[in-house]
C-alpha cells in the first residue's frame, strides 16, 4: 500500500487553520456582511412597497361616494407614487372611475396618460427557422466509359398456335 504525499488533514489541520486564520476571518466578515447588506435591501423595499400600497388602500377605503373625489384621490396618489408598480394601478383606477362618472374626456385623458407611461416593450423577434444547408459541390468524378447496351434481336418468328387434342 502507498502512502500519500499530501499532509494528512487530522494531523496538519490546526497548523492549517493558524496558517489560514486571518483569510478564514476576513472570508466570514465578508459573507456576514454581504448577508446583512441583502437582508437591509430586502426590508427597505419591502417597506417602501408597503408604504405605496397603504396610499392606494387608503383611497379604496374612503367613505366618499363622489366619483370625481375619488378619481381626484387616484390620481393624486399616481403622482406621488410615480415609478412604482400601485402609480400605474392608480391611474388605471383614476381612469376607471372617471369613466364611471361619466366625465369621458377625464377618463380619456388618464388612460393617454398611462399609455405614455407605461414603458415600451420591444418587440419580440421570432427566431428564424433553420434554413437548409445547400449541398455541398461534390469534386467531379471522371467518367467511367458507360458499356453500350445489347441491341435487341429481331424477334424470331413465334411458333404456329398448336391445337388442342379433343380425345
Amino acid at each position: 500500500m502507498s502512502e500519500s504525499n499530501e499532509p494528512d488533514i487530522m494531523y496538519h489541520g490546526a497548523e492549517w487553520f493558524e496558517k489560514n486564520k486571518g483569510k478564514l476571518l476576513y472570508g466570514a466578515l465578508a459573507v456576514i456582511i454581504a448577508a446583512g447588506g441583502i437582508q437591509f435591501y430586502w426590508k427597505n423595499t419591502a417597506q417602501t412597497k408597503a408604504a405605496s400600497e397603504s396610499a392606494l388602500f387608503a383611497v379604496q377605503n374612503r367613505d366618499a361616494t363622489n366619483l370625481e373625489d375619488i378619481a381626484g384621490a387616484y390620481r393624486t396618489v399616481s403622482i406621488d407614487q410615480a415609478g412604482k408598480p400601485v402609480a400605474e394601478r392608480a391611474l388605471i383606477l383614476s381612469a376607471k372611475t372617471w369613466l364611471e362618472a361619466a366625465d369621458y374626456d377625464k377618463a380619456q385623458a388618464a388612460f393617454k396618460n398611462y399609455l405614455e407611461q407605461k414603458p415600451k416593450r420591444a418587440p419580440v423577434l421570432q427566431p428564424e427557422a433553420p434554413k437548409p444547408e445547400a449541398p455541398k459541390p461534390e469534386a467531379p468524378k471522371p467518367e467511367a466509359p458507360k458499356p453500350e447496351a445489347p441491341k435487341p434481336e429481331a424477334p424470331a418468328a413465334l411458333p404456329a398456335p398448336v391445337a388442342p387434342d379433343n380425345k
